[in-house]
């Protein structure tokens, strides 16, 4: 069975988490900024540190489950985003990198996204990146 997630990221040193999502009217799966130190609870049920942050990212990940396509997920993000490019754009020119970051985990096989997608990416200035983990067949 193929896996598949997306997320849309900001980073930057210089990232406020606040900011960005004030800006943007949606809130974040997760958000950090920079040498920001987060806490987090093991199975066990003991609490860690986890190191500090070493960027600030504002993250929003695809919401369809990890069973469906790629290309859904990058649509579900789409739909979210397209409607804010002024404001990413004017994320992108305070610094920020923007990115959809996608992870892709299969036993074999390939990645297909129309152009029209591809295209979309761009208008927003994104850059696409996607990792690829083997799975069991």
């Amino acid at each position: 069975m193929n896996v598949a997630r997306a997320a849309f990221r900001l980073l930057g040193d210089s990232l406020d988490p606040e900011r960005v999502t004030s800006l943007l009217s949606v809130t974040p799966t997760s958000a950090v900024r920079k040498d920001q130190v987060l806490t987090y609870t093991t199975d066990e049920g003991r609490e860690r540190l986890h190191p500090p942050a070493p960027t600030g990212s504002w993250d929003l990940v695809s919401e369809p489950p990890t069973s469906e396509p790629l290309e859904r997920h990058l649509e579900q993000l789409m739909a979210v985003l397209e409607p804010r490019a002024s404001v990413i754009h004017e994320l992108r020119a305070s610094g920020l990198r923007a990115e959809i970051a996608c992870v892709v985990m299969a036993a074999r096989g390939r990645i297909q996204l129309p152009p029209e997608m591809l295209e979309r990416m761009g208008r927003l200035g994104v850059v696409l990146v996607v990792e690829f983990f083997g799975g069991t067949s």
